[in-house]
């Protein structure tokens, strides 16, 4: 049986192909099989979401050993699990479980910031779905304060809810992509997730502060210091590299603003935006 984890991204059709091997590792001949694949919401609770190859959502390949996942997108909308596993099963009805992983549904619509969190996961280190160390709502959070302590560092850019709706700011012209391709950048999201990776763990920093101790006596000694410097550690790794891709707005010139002379306003030398 194989592990995988299976990052599915809302808002449009989702196609994938596995290809399923024996114990010894060679290609399973799927010929006489049938596929079936179950959404697990948490461990021991199952979704009603059940995927197979009669309904169409899994192609068999024969001997080839492929099985194709074809979802359209109002089935990729039915999924509602953190786990999945697939199954097949041979012509005489013997079921045999040979992938199973971790689901992460990543949302498309790009007003919201949800779609975020599983890179600020995967940022952090925190993919475990069993175990999570920080909830949704706390690194949706992170997100949100992200964009809104970035709005100095890029001047504006982004506005923010408290939902976590980001629109772009009417202010702001110089986006290089239009808002139907998402609202946020593609170049930007690399850096609010480092933003918010940072605020997350600097957090956690100071909210262990007061645990990190060393002690010892005549038989027994204790210390965790090492963990609070690997802690300490990563948070300042974040930080550096967030000063790699922006200029803190501590360090940057102030911006320039064009005005107009009164009694000069229209004449042939005056023009908009040139600032």
């Amino acid at each position: 049986m194989a592990n995988y984890d299976l990052t599915i991204p809302t808002g449009s059709n989702f196609t994938k192909r596995f290809l399923i091997k024996k114990s010894d590792g060679t290609t399973l001949d799927l010929n006489g099989y049938s596929a079936t694949m179950q959404v697990i919401k948490n461990p021991g609770e199952f979704s009603t979401t059940v995927f197979t190859s009669g309904g169409g959502q899994l192609i068999m390949g024969g001997s080839t050993g492929i099985i194709t996942l074809a979802l359209t997108v109002a089935e990729v909308n039915a999924l509602d699990g953190n786990f999945f596993k697939i199954e097949v099963k041979d012509g005489s009805l013997v079921e045999t479980q040979v992938l199973v992983g971790n689901l992460f549904i990543l949302t498309e619509g790009k007003t919201e910031l949800e779609y975020l969190i599983p890179m600020v996961r995967l940022r952090i280190g925190d993919i475990n779905p069993i175990s999570y160390r920080y909830l949704d709502e706390w690194v949706k959070m992170s997100l949100i304060a992200s964009v809104e302590s970035l709005q100095l560092w890029w001047r504006g850019r982004y506005n923010v809810t408290r939902d976590g709706i980001v629109t772009r700011d009417e202010d702001y012209t110089y986006f290089e992509t239009p808002v139907s391709e998402g609202v946020i950048e593609q170049k930007d999201e690399y850096i609010i997730v480092l933003m918010a990776a940072y605020l997350l763990l600097s957090g956690s920093l100071e909210n262990s502060a007061y645990n990190v101790q060393s002690w010892r006596d005549n038989e027994i000694s204790f210390s965790n210091l090492e963990g609070g410097r690997i802690r300490g550690d990563n948070v300042a790794r974040l930080w550096n590299e967030l000063l790699a891709y922006m200029t803190p707005p501590s360090k940057r010139l102030a911006r320039p603003k064009k005005g107009s002379l009164w009694g000069y306003k229209g004449n042939t030398y005056e023009h908009e935006g040139m600032f």
